[in-house]
């Protein structure tokens, strides 16, 4: 089979969504498939090339950062991938197209559909469902404008898939008025790239907290920043240093933040990293947070939860389908720094307690694959 993948933004560009895209394309061509990937170009990008028995094909529609793209950003997208849909259609007649999120690479398959007949797929990941972060946020305001484009997009789907429950219940509020129907593919993980170290933590000091994501609004930092604010004895007792993987609009402002809350020498901003960094990321920490207020279902968590790291999180949807409160990590009500600060307080004192939600992390995620993902969506191409 002939399977294009569409995704504006690509490792090493962008975060969780192009990864998935990334192992779909790994795994169906491993599983003997030809894969095109259509996606953004980004600086010191080839335009085109082959990795891992895929093709993958670049895009130039000014992006400017490797963590976010702005609306103008993705629109350019759209109106790139679709000029250009003759170059990568012409020796390649897929026979199904699988897009990540309706805006923007949906609206390139949309197009697609339209002028060559093809079938497309949209993968539901989070933000590109409308009610995502709920009303009040920029995000809501961004859908207010979008959703009709969204429903067209959703309608003229071959079918929805989203990556959670809570996902796609969130989704069916769009979806169940337009007769569709959405189901569910959780994310997979690479247990062999993401592991914990051999070695087994034996200090109770010198602990480090890691988070991995973009630095803006819907990721919480603020509160996570507020929390460590309200234990700074035991950040000096421990020797504590939280570590914060990844870069955005919010970076300048919690940078500022952290200072002004006193805890600037425990927070150490490390800016955007390879995806041949992260694992090393993951294994030199000890608890990982997530603070978030909204997500689909992170990848971040399935990768801290393979790499054996106690999981403190917010209680969103995603999330708690994969961590039960108390068994293999900690769930805090979002936008909640004192009940952040309670809960990784028992994380920094007991090492014990530590290593029991890490083990349990570990085993939790030891069922899900990404070779498993990808056969589930093959089913829905035929």
């Amino acid at each position: 089979m002939k399977i294009l993948l569409i995704n504006y933004e690509f490792p090493p560009v962008g975060g969780g969504a192009g990864t998935v895209t990334y192992y779909m394309a790994h795994e169906m061509a491993a599983m003997g498939h030809e894969v095109l990937v259509v996606t953004g170009w980004f600086r010191g990008l080839k335009r085109n090339e082959t990795s891992a028995g895929f093709r993958i094909f670049r895009v130039d529609y000014g992006r400017r950062r490797a963590d976010s793209s702005t609306p103008l950003e993705m629109l350019l997208f759209v109106i790139k991938a679709c000029l250009s849909a003759q170059d990568y259609l012409k020796d390649f007649p897929p026979d199904i197209i699988m897009a990540a999120m309706a805006i923007p690479s949906g609206m390139v398959a949309w197009y697609l559909k339209k002028c060559y007949k093809l079938q497309y797929i949209i993968s539901l990941l989070g933000g590109d469902v409308p009610g995502h972060l709920g009303a009040g946020s920029s995000l809501s305001v961004y859908h207010y404008f979008t959703k009709p484009i969204t429903k067209a997009v959703w309608k003229n789907a071959k079918k929805l898939i989203a990556n959670s429950r809570g996902l796609r219940l969130l989704a069916m509020k769009t979806a169940g008025p337009l007769g569709l129907e959405v189901e569910v593919i959780p994310n997979g993980i690479d247990l062999n790239r993401y592991r914990p170290l051999t070695t087994t933590e034996s200090s109770d000091n010198n602990i480090k907290l890691l988070f991995v994501g973009r630095l803006n609004v819907y990721k919480g930092l603020k509160y996570l920043l507020e929390a460590m604010s309200k234990i700074k004895f035991l950040l000096e007792e421990k020797r504590v240093m939280l570590e914060i993987v990844g870069d955005g609009p919010l970076r300048i402002e919690l940078f500022k933040m952290s200072n002004d809350l006193g805890i600037g020498r425990y927070v150490n901003f490390s800016g955007w990293c390879t995806q041949e960094e992260i694992p090393r990321k993951y294994q030199s920490a000890q608890i990982f947070i997530l603070p978030s207020l909204d997500e689909g279902m992170p990848v971040v968590i399935s990768e801290a939860m393979a790499s054996g790291l106690a999981i403190l999180s917010t209680d969103i949807k995603g999330v708690n389908e994969l961590i039960t409160d108390g068994v293999n990590g900690y769930l805090v009500k979002p936008s909640n720094a004192q009940e952040l600060a309670d809960r990784l307080s028992i994380l920094l004192v007991n090492a014990n307690e530590r290593r029991r939600l890490g083990a349990a992390a570990r085993k939790t995620v030891e069922k899900f694959s990404w070779r498993n993902l990808a056969i589930e969506y093959l089913k829905y191409a035929v």
